[in-house]
């Protein structure tokens, strides 16, 4: 996980570097040879540092939840809009000399910039999931239908990150395995389960529990970084990847 917000953190700076550069060829194109980086213009690069922590803000680098393609594209409209934003306030409290050009070649570019650096981190992330580099140990609670076609479309779909180690049962029936997957406890011992399987998901079975076991889930969880995802059908739970 450490891993993966520093690429997405490198990737979008060196896309908003890019977008920085070719919105000062635009405006040196318009302006007729006006140098890339002359003096005035270059302190303007300085506010780059500003970018990475926006999107920190509009929540592009929490990875703890789940979140599907185009919300993160939204998010990350709205937080490209407001670092251009920051862009303009900054050069105007510092007097710098900016043209309108400049803005509006900075907002297109480093919307296109951002968003292919955000799909090629997306495809890079698949392919380490697909060979268990950057999948997260997961327990599915539930050993009903809904649990047992869960694990095994993500066993089949390894590239949307869940290494499914195994189900915790509702009611403890005495069943060791499911579908080849251990059965590791019961609701009662899950945070014992989760701790010693070092689970990093928990993905409950709607269908399986009900609202005070959901309660029950949470407190033996509370305090962890285990992320709890209540499933909604295996399109979204596929669609966040």
């Amino acid at each position: 996980m450490f891993g993966l917000l520093v690429l997405t953190v490198v990737v979008d700076v060196l896309a908003v570097l890019v977008a920085y550069l070719a919105a000062k060829g635009i405006h040196s194109h318009l302006n007729l040879g006006t140098d890339l980086l002359d003096p005035i213009d270059s302190t303007l690069f300085l506010t780059v540092a500003a970018w990475p922590v926006i999107f920190g803000v509009y929540g592009l680098y929490d990875f703890r939840r789940s979140t599907h393609v185009t919300a993160e594209m939204r998010q990350l409209f709205h937080a490209v809009i407001f670092s251009v934003l920051v862009v303009v306030l900054v050069a105007f409290g510092a007097k710098l000399n900016i043209s309108r050009s400049f803005i509006a070649s900075l907002l297109v570019v480093s919307l296109a910039t951002t968003i292919g650096g955000r799909m090629l981190v997306r495809r890079i992330n698949h392919a380490l999931n697909a060979r268990f580099i950057t999948s997260q140990p997961t327990i599915i609670v539930g050993c009903n239908d809904e649990a047992r076609a869960m694990a095994r479309t993500l066993a089949r779909r390894r590239w949307l990150g869940y290494d499914v180690r195994g189900f915790i049962e509702v009611t403890n029936a005495g069943v060791t395995t499911v579908d080849g997957l251990a059965v590791l406890g019961t609701v009662d011992t899950i945070g014992e389960v989760a701790e010693r399987l070092d689970a990093r998901i928990v993905i409950i079975a709607g269908s399986a529990v009900g609202g005070g076991m959901l309660q029950q889930i949470d407190t033996a969880l509370a305090g962890t970084d285990i992320s709890v995802r209540v499933s909604s059908g295996l399109t979204n739970l596929a669609a966040s990847r």
